[in-house]
């Protein structure tokens, strides 16, 4: 039981890191179009 615990949470956090990672890269594409456009 522990263990798919731990399973899931280190899932949870690497979704996390990548969704954290996309939210940066959108913001960094809008300011891009910004300033280009």
């Amino acid at each position: 039981m522990m263990e798919r615990y731990k399973e899931n949470l280190f899932v949870l956090n690497r979704l996390h890191e990548i969704f954290g990672i996309n939210k940066k890269l959108g913001r960094g594409v809008k300011e891009w179009k910004r300033k280009r456009f």
